[in-house]
Parts: structure tokens; C-alpha cells; sequence
């Protein structure tokens, strides 16, 4: 099992794990979800079996939110943290990988 704390390193380890011939015996986990991502655990026999992605576009929305609240005089300060959950992506259910790598794409005009 390898996990990995980002994109970057989980794409060189499921190259690595490809050009050792270990598909069978070694899987890669990671944080972070782009497109590259979504078609790794889409693959017919994937090496990546799960990604738990950030949903920046929340993120942004609360913050600017937040802060607009704060403008606005409807809140005094900076009085609680915000909690966007992260989601999972599993190679178990490639239609919701799909349905999201559309959604990237969508985003990216």
C-alpha cells in the first residue's frame, strides 16, 4: 500500500508501481482529485483505488461568504472555523468519478 499527500506523488507512484509490474500486488491511495486523477481510478484494473479530494469551489465560497458577513456588520469577527468535508472517490464506483471529471471539466470551460 502507498499513500500519497498529493496529486503529484500519487501520479509517480502508480507510474512506478506500472513500471515495476507490481499492479497486482501494490495500490496506491491519495489526496487530491483533478482530472489525471479521475482517470487513474477509472482504469480497467487501477493501481489508484481511492482519492479523497478538496472541494475548493466551497472553500472559496465560504471564505468570500464569510467575509461578506463581516463587511456587511453581520458578524463582528472571525468568531468560528468553517468545515467543508472532503469527498471520497473510489475505483469502486467509476460512474461518480466520471460524473465529477465532467464537472472539472465544466469548470474549466
Amino acid at each position: 500500500v502507498v499513500w500519497c499527500d498529493c496529486e503529484g506523488s500519487a501520479i509517480g507512484a502508480v507510474m512506478a508501481v506500472k513500471a515495476a509490474g507490481l499492479q497486482d500486488q501494490v495500490k496506491v491511495f491519495c489526496i487530491d482529485v483533478s482530472e489525471q486523477i479521475c482517470d487513474l481510478l477509472m482504469e480497467e484494473n487501477p493501481v489508484l483505488l481511492a482519492a479523497a479530494g478538496q472541494d475548493g469551489y466551497a472553500m472559496g465560497y465560504d471564505g468570500m461568504m464569510y467575509a461578506l458577513r463581516v463587511a456587511l456588520g453581520i458578524e463582528e469577527k472571525a468568531t468560528e472555523d468553517s468545515y467543508i468535508a472532503p469527498r471520497l472517490f473510489t475505483a469502486e464506483n467509476p460512474e461518480e468519478v466520471a460524473e465529477y471529471k465532467a464537472w472539472l471539466q465544466e469548470l474549466a470551460g
